[in-house]
Formats: structure tokens, sequence, C-alpha cells
């Protein structure tokens, strides 16, 4: 049975505790499986959580609303937008005036879900 550290919580743990990663000489990810629960929960940026985003996808020319930022990112990614450069335009607790603010984008000419 071997053991690994983990990088968040710095605990060492056996390796069925961690996700496997073929890509790394360890054959498991750098983080366990309880730390990567948590990160995916938040995501990177704690000052989104909790919040409705809207995001602009520069190369994209593209406006979108997401609850989940972090997430909403790797569907574009998945689906080969260029996600690039992404930012944040604005963040609330208020999905309507978040909403409200991407539509506005989308009639002055941005992409992105129309109704």
């Amino acid at each position: 049975m071997s053991y690994h550290r983990c990088s968040t919580c710095k605990e060492s743990k056996t390796s069925s505790e961690f996700h496997k990663d073929s890509s790394r000489n360890s054959g498991v990810q750098r983080y366990c499986k309880s730390c990567k629960k948590e990160f995916d929960r938040k995501g990177s940026n704690e000052n989104h959580l909790g919040k409705y985003v809207v995001y602009y996808l520069p190369k994209e020319n593209y406006i979108g609303m997401t609850f989940n930022y972090k997430k909403r990112i790797g569907r574009h990614k998945r689906v080969d937008k260029n996600t690039s450069k992404s930012r944040v335009i604005f963040a609330t607790k208020n999905a309507r005036l978040a909403h409200l603010i991407e539509t506005l984008f989308h009639l002055i000419g941005f992409k992105g879900f129309r109704y």
C-alpha cells in the first residue's frame, strides 16, 4: 500500500484516497478526493461562491450568465470555444439583476443564449 501527500491539506493518505492520474509519475492526482471535492464545489475564486456571474469570452464575443462559473467555462472548453482571457464582468446574489445585465449586453450585439 503506497501513501501520498495531498498538496492542499498536507496529510499523507493511501492511494485509494486520491483520484487516478496516468499523466503523473505517482499515478494519482496531487489533491486527495475530499480536498478536490471541496475545490470543485467552491471553484478557484471564493468571491463567486453563491453568486450569479455574468462573464465575457473575448475571442468569441460571447456574454453568458451562470451560478457556477468554473463549471460553465469547462463546458465551453468541451465544445471548442476559446475561453482564454475569459473574465467576470459582474457577480451578484440577485439572479434577476444578473439576467438583466446579460440581456442588455445581448441587445447591444454580443453573442449568447437568447430566450
